[in-house]
Formats: structure tokens, C-alpha cells, sequence
């Protein structure tokens, strides 16, 4: 989750950008970070080692993460993690 920032805005240019935790004891959490970059279309890219190592971590922990974008209307990665 530590890289997630730096990789958004390496890859997106991004100018804004927002971490949201929804913390809920025995619950599904989502940790969601959004951007206003360009974009791209998610099923014409190759996934890189960095979102492929986010992905490995959320397994790790038995979390989901999910990517969606659009071309120039940003991106948004959702990382769901059941904490018990």
C-alpha cells in the first residue's frame, strides 16, 4: 500500500489525489485511493510489477484489490480487507 501513491502519480499524472479508510470493527474495510489523472483503459494495459505487488500484498492479508479507470477521468484502486 505504500507504493500505491507514488505509482498513481508516476503513471497517471495525477494533480489530485484522496486515501479514504472506512473503518468498521468485524466489517469489510475498504481502503480506496482515487485520482483526478489521465487514466488509461485498464483492459489494454499490461499490468506492471507495482500493481501486481499491491495485489500480492492484499492476498497476503486476504484482502481484494480492485482497479478502475477511465482515460481522462482518473483512477481508483479499492483494496477490501475483512478485519476480525
Amino acid at each position: 500500500m505504500a507504493e500505491t501513491p507514488k505509482l498513481l502519480k508516476i503513471h497517471n499524472a495525477i494533480l489530485n489525489g484522496n486515501v479514504h479508510i472506512n473503518w468498521n470493527t468485524g466489517e469489510t474495510t475498504p481502503i480506496i485511493t482515487i485520482d483526478n489523472g489521465v487514466g488509461f483503459i485498464v483492459n489494454t494495459k499490461k499490468e506492471g510489477i507495482g500493481l501486481l505487488n499491491i495485489k500480492a500484498r492484499a492476498k497476503l492479508i486476504g484482502a481484494e484489490a480492485m482497479l478502475t479507470s477511465a482515460e481522462n477521468k482518473g483512477t481508483n484502486l479499492e483494496i477490501k480487507y475483512n478485519y476480525e
